[in-house]
């Protein structure tokens, strides 16, 4: 519609005008004399009719064709959300499926590292292990703990991105 209002832009323009005007002073007398200005106890009117020529041509092609190209872009978008939204959507609950899959294994990860650390440390303290053993299975629960976290973020993450693809915000759904 917008490209087909700027193409009729161009065409003339008819139009009609008019004026009427009415000045009433009870106390004060007309004068007879046409020279003078008498703004008082007078009655004008008029009517005009016009056409109007847009003479510059180019601008207003230029004007449709970027109109036309406005409503190629508004289908094409179209087009995008029909296909792209819903793929959209299904890649961020993939993405958060596979993160908490993640940290359901960080979780077991980090247990056994505890469980290394701890024997680690019941050896050394017995006189049977080595500090080195204590101080890897210090780091590789450190790790594990590290890469924990590092997977809540990504499920926290992950759950933001799915909110935003559907259209939640959340505390905001709740206003009214």
């Amino acid at each position: 519609a917008l490209e087909q209002a700027e193409k009729r832009a161009n065409a003339p323009v008819l139009f009609l005008g008019g004026e009427i005007s009415f000045d009433w002073a009870p106390t004060r007398d007309d004068t007879p004399n046409p020279y003078h200005y008498d703004p008082y106890n007078d009655l004008v009117g008029g009517v005009a009719l016009g056409l109007l020529f847009d003479l510059d041509v180019a601008k207003s092609i230029a004007k449709a064709d970027k109109a036309h190209a406005l409503g190629m872009q508004v289908a094409a978008l179209r087009r995008l959300a029909a296909s792209g939204i819903p793929l959209e959507v299904r890649k961020a609950r993939d993405d958060l499926l596979r993160y908490r899959a993640i940290v359901g294994l960080s979780r077991q990860s980090e247990k056994a590292a505890k469980k290394w650390m701890t024997s680690a440390g019941v050896g050394y303290k017995t006189g049977v292990g080595e500090a080195r053993d204590l101080l890897e299975g210090l780091v590789a629960w450190l790790m594990a703990r590290k890469d924990l976290y590092q997977g809540l973020l990504d499920v926290l993450v992950a759950r933001g991105e799915l909110l935003r693809a559907v259209g939640r915000i959340p505390g905001l759904d709740d206003l009214p």
